[in-house]
């Protein structure tokens, strides 16, 4: 099993994070962050879903043979 965070990233009118960084417009953003227990290597990604449980649904497609936990 795979721990994952994932946090969805607020975004101002202007289509930027609390950082400043644009991302534009479109479905709501979110990040996600896993140590990979194969190759002992932090990955990190952000995706657009339109809600929480359509981004954990993308993170599982994108890896079938992998179980996520998600927490946050």
């Amino acid at each position: 099993m795979i721990k994952t965070d994932l946090r969805r990233v607020r975004l101002n009118r202007d289509g930027e994070d609390r950082q400043g960084s644009y991302w534009g417009y479109g479905e709501p953003l979110y990040y996600y962050a896993y140590l990979d227990p194969f190759s002992n290597t932090e990955h990190s990604d952000h995706i657009r879903a339109k809600d929480r449980a359509s981004a954990k649904a993308i993170i599982r497609a994108k890896w079938p043979n992998r179980v996520f936990k998600f927490h946050n």
